[in-house]
């Protein structure tokens, strides 16, 4: 588990107990900007945010792994005072439909493998709900995509 505290940036809690995919997605977001914390497991993600007084912006939740699945703890962290508010993106395996995010109340669904321009736009979004992505234009020369900004 790993701890970083700045306040001038969001903080996500990527939870789930693949270390390859949370190595990858922790470097995506920190690269974008955003403080990270792990946990591989629901029963982390818990003790952290009761005992290290983590009050992460969003939580990047696995729904398959051992010991306390995402299932279970989000059904905790829905009836818990202290962090029932934070708004969760829920990460499946094909095919998981995307009714079970709304069973969840989860902000999002993700499917793995995420693509790094979709977790980025995802978690934009779910951050940022009032706040429209900038219009985008193509380059007539190159056919680029352009985000204006």
């Amino acid at each position: 588990m790993e701890l970083r505290k700045y306040k001038s940036s969001p903080h996500v809690l990527v939870v789930d107990d693949e270390s390859s995919f949370t190595m990858r997605t922790s470097m995506i977001l920190r690269c974008a900007g955003y403080r990270v914390s792990v946990a591989a497991s629901g029963e982390d993600a818990l003790d952290l945010l009761i005992n290290a007084a983590l009050t992460p912006s969003l939580i990047l939740l696995d729904l398959a792994m051992p010991g306390m699945d995402g299932w279970r703890f989000r059904e905790i962290q829905k009836a818990h005072s202290k962090f029932w508010h934070i708004p969760v993106v829920v990460l499946g395996d094909a095919p998981m439909k995307p009714e079970y995010a709304a069973t969840l109340e989860a902000a999002a669904l993700l499917i793995k493998p995420v693509e790094r321009a979709e977790l980025l736009k995802t978690l934009a979004r779910v951050l940022n709900p009032q706040r429209k992505p900038p219009p985008l234009t193509r380059n007539a020369r190159s056919n680029e995509t352009i985000v204006n900004q």
